[in-house]
């Protein structure tokens, strides 16, 4: 039996840690950039096209099974192999991938902004080294066409430099460097995006932007979006997942680069995990009172009232047309279902669908107890309530005796008609309640009597009339 105990609990510590594991496939479709782009990292609301990598292919691959990590799936890269990055790879080892990209640090490059962007950070979180060179580069690229105003995607980083070589010379780096109208920035562009790139891959709330690498998150430094490795994945540390985010114009035509690289040597490998099918825009949103809805049901605050939809777009050259008919840019509806477009020229925008339902009808029912004698205070109002938005607010009162209460039921109430007036949390009001407490009229009596007509007789008799 003891042995038994011990398989058992051998088998069930192995299997969590299986469970537990990520997984990273660099078999074919899962080395080819075009499917990883197409089929695993982009989502709805953005069209593809110019897919393009640089590097060699064991540096990209498929992880599943990445929930420890907070993504359940998506693409790997890394300055290494990809495949190491799983729990029982090696990025330690010297693995350099056959022809891995050793680049100079020529302007107007990729390698030159992974070099400038791994050379910002030591003066950004108060250190002085440097880095010397840009090694084992692996880049995806491609243009897309956004539906919406915001492209979003989510990732995370980790590294085999965590943490001995924080705040060193090997500063391995990455980048996603987004190019197009409207967007001027620092780095390389390629050819039709005159105006440079944005590195959109930075630590959330830094003023000024820092870029991510191991030496500006780590257990020393923005240390609440550090996490420890050798649990899941192979790397000894990595970051939270975070979102990149870039404001753009709909239908227009944008380049990103997401590049990783090693710094300054090409031994300990970093990578980053790009989330499956985050790669998507935002819906132009449907707001109220001038704030988005987040929800796709709205439920009107009381029965027969409604309420102001907003079509959430502030580009004058847009028009809008709801599924109403309406062209106005804000509409008053009551309950069913709504959404809009904006089109302006070829280009068209969908908004979410939002169904607004009606809250249901306020209802009330009471049992009256009255007063049981002349002269008592002993009737009780028993209210029931449903319906509406609880909780519920009560204010009874009688005018004429002053009497008021907050109490959803009554006792020892005098006679009288009392009114309550019931709304619930959204303060919606119901008709007018009314209860009438009688008092049952003094109890009387008298009698009539005759007496006995002779001796010996019983003829008398007594009458005992009551009253009230």
């Amino acid at each position: 039996m003891k042995v038994r105990i011990i398989l058992f609990f051998l088998f069930l510590f192995v299997f969590l840690n299986v469970e537990a594991q990520i997984g990273i496939s660099n078999n074919a479709p899962n080395n080819n950039p075009n499917h990883l782009i197409n089929n695993v990292l982009v989502g709805g609301g953005v069209t593809i096209s110019n897919v393009q990598f640089s590097g060699n292919n064991q540096q990209i691959g498929f992880f599943s099974n990445g929930n420890s990590i907070g993504m359940s799936s998506g693409i790997v890269m890394s300055s290494g192999h990809a495949v190491n990055a799983d729990l029982g790879g090696n990025p330690s080892a010297n693995n350099t991938p056959t022809n891995g990209t050793q680049c100079a640090n020529v302007p107007n490059s990729i390698c030159n902004d992974l070099f400038t962007v791994a050379n910002s950070v030591p003066p950004l979180v108060g250190q002085s080294f440097s880095v010397s060179s840009i090694n084992d580069l692996c880049v995806l690229e491609f243009d897309f066409i956004p539906e919406s105003d915001t492209i979003v995607f989510n990732y995370s980083f980790g590294s085999e430099e965590y943490t001995t070589w924080v705040n060193t010379q090997y500063n391995d780096v990455f980048g996603f460097f987004i190019s197009g109208p409207g967007i001027t920035g620092p780095y390389s562009s390629p050819p039709g995006f005159p105006n440079g790139s944005q590195n959109i891959a930075i630590v959330p709330n830094t003023n000024p932007p820092i870029p991510i690498t191991i030496s500006s998150i780590h257990p020393g430094y923005n240390g609440n979006y550090y996490n420890t490795g050798n649990n899941s994945i192979s790397y000894n540390g990595y970051t939270d997942v975070f979102t990149a985010i870039a404001v753009v114009q709909p239908c227009q035509t944008y380049h990103i680069r997401l590049a990783i690289a090693d710094g300054s040597d090409d031994y300990l490998d970093s990578g980053v995990f790009l989330e499956a099918n985050s790669f998507t825009t935002t819906s132009v949103s449907i707001d109220t009172n001038m704030v988005s809805i987040v929800s796709d049901t709205l439920f009107v605050e009381c029965t027969d009232s409604s309420l102001t939809l907003e079509a959430g777009i502030t580009n004058s050259n847009y028009s809008v047309l709801w599924n109403t008919g309406d062209t106005t840019m804000s509409i008053f509806v009551g309950p069913g279902q709504y959404y809009y477009t904006a089109s302006s020229g070829s280009c068209s925008l969908s908004s979410d669908t939002v169904t607004i339902f009606n809250q249901t009808i306020i209802q009330k029912d009471t049992v009256v107890n009255q007063i049981s004698c002349f002269g008592l205070t002993d009737a009780s109002v028993d209210l029931s309530v449903s319906g509406g938005t609880p909780p519920y607010a009560f204010f009874w009162y009688d005018s004429i005796s002053g009497f008021n209460s907050s109490s959803e039921d009554l006792s020892n109430l005098s006679s009288g008609v009392y009114y309550c007036l019931i709304t619930d949390s959204n303060l919606c009001p119901t008709p007018m309640l009314s209860v009438s407490i009688t008092e049952p009229t003094v109890l009387e009596d008298s009698s009539i009597f005759s007496n006995v007509s002779c001796y010996n007789l019983n003829d008398g008799d007594i009458s005992l009339l009551i009253s009230g």
